[in-house]
């Protein structure tokens, strides 16, 4: 995969984004086994194959991101992949949490159906991320919670590679211009500016994006 990615630097692409880096989570997991982790965990696992990709494409002067599934912006726990935003947010450029509304289960965060509040669901994913990229900029600066005036604010260090992956697809409902500008109202009101979406069949809602 490295080298995959130096030389898809070399091509011409500006930056390489490491999509599907995590444990798998379908299929038959009865029979699968991963012989080479030996006793780490899966997150310590992703750890090491983090800085992996991120130290060689840092070495190499290559941008990188990396896409993790978007409950890990709230989850603390590796969801069972591995996955852990800290972990990524140390090791990548970018990092893109996939907060789909579509992909969020019943009763999320007390949405009956978060497929029907796209605006609210990436606010709070994203504005959960923020806040646990600037915990992380805080425990890297040693600066621990106090009654006392905090001697350190969070910069954004860690929350500036914070990047949202929003839909404009349908799943579970039609997905309208108002729907995707409803989600990038959502990453700004998080206090973020950046995110890329998707449509897997590559037929996007051309009204919903305004030219620069």
């Amino acid at each position: 995969m490295v080298d995959l990615g130096k030389v898809s630097y070399a091509i011409g692409f500006d930056e390489i984004n490491f999509d599907y880096i995590r444990y798998p989570s379908d299929g038959d997991m009865a029979n699968a086994a991963f012989t080479r982790s030996g006793d780490l965990t899966k997150s310590a696992m992703m750890t090491k194959f983090y800085a992996y990709l991120g130290g060689h494409m840092r070495d190499a002067h290559i941008p990188s991101s990396a896409d993790l599934f978007g409950m890990t912006t709230s989850n603390t726990d590796d969801l069972g992949i591995g996955q852990i935003l800290e972990s990524a947010l140390l090791h990548f450029d970018y990092v893109a949490p996939m907060v789909y509304p579509s992909h969020y289960p019943p009763n999320f965060n007390g949405w009956k159906n978060p497929n029907l509040v796209p605006y609210e669901i990436i606010k709070f994913a994203m504005s959960r991320g923020v806040e646990r990229a600037n915990a992380l900029e805080a425990k890297e600066a040693g600066f621990v919670a106090s009654t006392s005036t905090p001697k350190f604010a969070a910069t954004g260090k860690y929350a500036h590679r914070l990047r949202a992956w929003i839909q404009d697809f349908d799943y579970g409902k039609e997905y309208t211009e108002a729907d995707v500008r409803a989600q990038k109202k959502g990453v700004y009101d998080a206090g973020l500016t950046s995110w890329m979406t998707w449509d897997p069949s590559n037929k996007y809602t051309p009204s919903a994006y305004d030219r620069e």
